[in-house]
């Protein structure tokens, strides 16, 4: 018996929103040249479009809404899991409404809709770059939208964020658009400072904007779609910072406050984990439990527990062996995933829960490009302290995080190349600001 065809394609599609989607975007998508200028609107453009087309999977999951028992049985269901595999518990930090971060940029979107006056396409091409810099057009538009500037700065401004007790509407994703303004709106401001020659002001703002994509992530149950907005944001900011604030500062800037600034976000094998944590339970309150439970009972499918433990297995796999890897041996790790004793119907659902190579591949590369942005500050201190850089001194400063080995320093360009095997990851060379 095979799955119907409507069914087959909506749980396909749904899952693969959850896994090979965000592969595509981090391997693809996540590079500093797709993150600024002409292709950034295409890229918010791209997310939002996804997020509309999660319809099919909410719809789905709204129907089963209006019967509590199968919300039971979901919470049932993912409360069997956990007694089984307790490592992929997420440990709950409820905060109060109106200092939870994490619901205010849920809630973002809303509140640019109704802006009064509304935010004109003129300032939205300014913030992605799509239109050449105009200082004096930069201060107007920031002083038109001084609520939206307020509110994002109170957004920014808080250390405290979760994804519990979220409004009935939230089902799980978060879309990148706000999180996208929020953040190019803060490095407006870094840059007007920049200007003016206020760097604890442009260093301001950078936090802030770092903090944005903070809030995506250090929640109990982050996404694969909300890792993936917080890598962008992260790269970007560090990518504007060394092609525009720091050239603007000069180079007498306080390098040392700059590289404390860039440490802010990790990529770590266990930050990995953490992401898979959240996925999972993401993925099972929101989207793969009510999916099963719902085709269960329809009938066409005999087995949800099953392809249930099965998924919950390999997040477990993931969540428990990450933290132990290298972020060079991630990339191969692939866990053994038993699906034999599935029905037919089960090990077409199983086929579509697993694989995150592709996404893994992306966090990868995300590290590595963030290690050569630490290097480039780094010999850029060395410069300060008097040296006269030559290739050599890649050796002195951070190495490439996958690799473990010095980037290349080509002191005639003044850029840094990745080492070979991490250069296979389509990491482009990074040119220093001066």
């Amino acid at each position: 018996m095979k799955l119907p065809t409507r069914r087959k394609y909506i749980l396909c599609f749904a899952i693969l929103i959850f896994t090979s989607l965000f592969g595509i975007l981090a391997w693809e998508e996540i590079k500093p040249s797709a993150v600024t200028g002409s292709e950034a609107g295409s890229l918010r453009l791209f997310w939002q479009e996804q997020v509309e087309r999660l319809s099919i999977s909410r719809n789905l999951r709204n129907s089963s809404r209006r019967k509590p028992d199968v919300q039971n049985e979901v919470r049932a269901m993912k409360d069997r899991m956990l007694a089984e595999f307790p490592a992929l518990r997420a440990e709950k930090h409820r905060v109060a409404d109106d200092q939870n971060a994490f619901l205010m940029l849920f809630e973002l979107d809303a509140f640019i809709k109704d802006l009064d006056p509304p935010l004109s396409e003129e300032f939205r091409q300014l913030l992605n770059g799509t239109t050449p810099w105009d200082a004096d057009a930069a201060k107007r538009f920031l002083a038109e939208q001084r609520n939206l500037v307020e509110w994002i700065e109170k957004i920014a401004a808080l250390e405290t964020r979760s994804s519990e007790d979220l409004p009935a509407s939230y089902n799980g994703f978060i879309g990148a658009g706000s999180g996208k303004i929020a953040s190019d709106t803060l490095l407006l401001k870094a840059r007007l400072a920049a200007e003016a020659g206020d760097e604890q002001g442009t260093l301001r703002a950078i936090s802030a904007a770092s903090n944005i994509g903070a809030h995506y992530q250090r929640i109990e149950s982050p996404s694969l779609l909300s890792a993936t907005i917080q890598i962008v944001l992260d790269l970007n900011l560090k990518k504007v910072a060394l092609k525009t604030l720091l050239p603007a500062l000069g180079r007498d800037a306080n390098l040392s406050l700059w590289k404390s600034a860039f440490a802010a976000t990790s990529y770590t094998p266990s930050d990995l984990a953490h992401v898979m944590r959240g996925e999972w339970n993401t993925g099972s309150d929101h989207l793969v439990f009510p999916l099963l439970i719902a085709d269960e009972r329809n009938r066409h499918l005999s087995d949800a527990e099953a392809v249930a433990r099965v998924y919950s297995s390999l997040y477990n796999a993931w969540v428990t062996t990450l933290p132990t890897l290298s972020l060079a041996q991630i990339e191969s790790f692939s866990p053994h995933v038993e699906t034999s004793h599935l029905s037919s119907e089960g090990r077409k659902y199983a086929e579509v829960l697993v694989g995150k190579e592709e996404w893994f591949k992306g966090y990868i590369r995300a590290a590595v490009i963030s290690s050569q942005q630490q290097a480039a500050l780094d010999l850029l201190m060395l410069e300060q302290d008097g040296v006269t850089l030559g290739a050599a001194d890649a050796a002195r400063v951070t190495h490439d995080s996958m690799t473990g080995l010095p980037f290349f320093f080509d002191p005639a360009k003044r850029e840094l190349l990745a080492p070979p095997d991490s250069a296979m990851l389509d990491v482009d060379p990074l040119v220093l600001p001066w």
